[in-house]
Order: structure tokens, then sequence, then C-alpha cells
């Protein structure tokens, strides 16, 4: 075997070319011209990144006023942010009462990307004054980078005395403090993927309802209670039938004159 270096966009690319005879001289060479033709796939590859995300961030920098016009209209509408969180399937279940009562001061949420979208984001929840903390502001930042292991930084929040909601058990603002990386918070998912970009979508849920996913299995559940009621009822008649010619013999074998 001969060993063969490369380089892609300043990078080493090594790879093993057999050399060991048991391929001819034809062959080789067109494993050359594949290596070549995967080389300029690469490149193009690469290419195909760098404008891709030249495309997210313009159209992040364009949804920017439109989140931003969003935010007024959400100030607008009482505990619109604590109502999203309390009905959403999966977030509603690591909720406590209280931490209910907190979000009601939850006034706006902030996602940011970093100028490089893939590296991380930063999360700013801003909150009116309340009886649990003075911050104004919640901070998370999620850092992801290619070249090192994701990290998590939050701020500090400045508990007013005997309010500390981390202190209790199973409280949701223990994630605000919590240091876990984005590959493995699904909370953090949750709000980025699903909230942020439409929170409508939990906001209108009623009490207690779950996704249409899950509406699809209750139907599913009901058409199979109905198909086996009709079997049952089916069933019955099917007996009733027999029972009846069962009785119609018999009627017959009384009407029947006895021999003399």
């Amino acid at each position: 075997f001969c060993y063969q270096t490369t380089r892609i966009n300043g990078r080493e690319n090594s790879s093993y070319c057999e050399a060991s005879g048991e391929l001819d001289e034809l062959a080789q060479s067109n494993l050359g011209y594949i290596e070549g033709c995967q080389t300029d796939i690469d490149l193009l590859n690469q290419k195909a990144n760098d404008e891709i995300l030249q495309v997210e961030q313009k159209y992040i920098k364009l949804r920017q006023p439109v989140y931003t016009r969003r935010s007024r209209y959400i100030e607008r509408v009482p505990h619109f942010w604590a109502t999203v969180f309390s009905r959403h399937p999966q977030l509603k279940r690591v909720l406590t009462k209280e931490d209910i009562q907190c979000l009601k001061y939850l006034t706006n949420i902030q996602i940011c990307d970093f100028e490089d979208s893939r590296s991380g984001y930063h999360m700013i929840f801003h909150f009116a004054g309340n009886p649990w903390f003075d911050n104004s502001t919640i901070t998370k930042e999620y850092h992801l980078p290619w070249h090192d292991a994701p990290s998590c930084e939050c701020s500090d929040i400045k508990w007013k005395q005997g309010m500390n909601l981390t202190k209790k058990s199973s409280s949701f603002f223990s994630w605000f403090c919590s240091q876990e990386d984005a590959s493995t918070d699904d909370i953090a998912e949750i709000i980025k993927e699903e909230l942020w970009p439409n929170p409508l979508q939990s906001f209108l849920l009623k009490e207690n309802e779950e996704s249409d996913g899950d509406g699809e299995f209750e139907d599913e559940s009901k058409l199979d209670e109905e198909l086996l009621l009709d079997d049952v009822i089916d069933e019955a008649d099917d007996v009733i039938d027999e029972a009846d010619d069962v009785i119609d013999e018999a009627d017959d074998v009384i009407d029947e004159p006895d021999d003399v």
C-alpha cells in the first residue's frame, strides 16, 4: 500500500492507494481519477456550505424586525409566555405551580444566533418586577465550536430572601442555572426550535390538549372500539338467528300429528 496526502481548503486529506499489483495499470489510473473527482466534490460541498451560511445570515437579519414587532404584540397579551410554556406537551410536565406563577412575569424572549449561526446562540429572558428575584433579564449562551467541546454559560439569578425556587425540588428554574451543553439540552432545543419560531402553536392549545399526533391515536382507538362493537353485534345477531331456527324446528315438531 502507498500513503497519499492531498490538501483541501488548507486541510490535509489522507488516503491509501493500493499498489500491490492486484489491480492492473488501467484500474490504478482510474482510481486516481476517482480520487480527483472526490476532491472536486469536497471543494463544491465546502463552497455550498459557505453559500448556505451566507443565505442563513441574510434571513436571520431579515427576520429580526419581524420578531421585534411580534414581541410588542406579545407584551399586550397577559401571561403570554407563561401560557405557552404551561401548554407545551413536554415543558408542562417539568413546571411546578410556583414556576408558572413566576413565568407570568416573563414578558419577552430573544434568541440570537452568533455571527456564524453554526457556532452557537444566546437566549435572553426578560422579566418584569416580581416577588422572586431582582434580575430584569436572565441570559443563557450556548457555544458550539467545531474544534472544541460544546459549552454553556448562564447569568446568575439574584434571588430575593427565601424565594429561591432552585432550592425546591424539580423547579423549572434550575434549568436557567444549568450549564448543560446544547447537544444534550432538550429544554433549550424545544425553546429554540419550537416555541421561538411559533409560540402561537402552544398558546392556542387547549388545556390538557396534546399534539395532533396524539389526537390521531385517540381517533384510531375510538375507531377500533366501534369496529369491535360492530363485531359483537354481528355475532349476537348470528346467535339470535340460530335460536330462531331452533324455535322454528321445534314448532314444526309440535305441529306434526302423532302417528296412530
